[in-house]
């Protein structure tokens, strides 16, 4: 029963710590995207600040 229960908890800390290291990539990734959209269509920023 305890290494059942053990190895079930390793592997929500194994979920967990890729769920964590996913977030990151995806916080990146967007702020790559919008960076990069925004720099290759100048025109989209002019319309938003104006």
């Amino acid at each position: 029963m305890y290494w059942t229960s053990y190895t079930f908890h390793m592997g929500i800390q194994q979920i967990m710590r890729l769920l964590v290291i996913l977030g990151k990539l995806r916080m990146t990734l967007i702020c790559r995207l919008s960076r990069f959209l925004t720099h290759s269509s100048p025109s989209l920023e002019d319309d938003a600040i104006s």
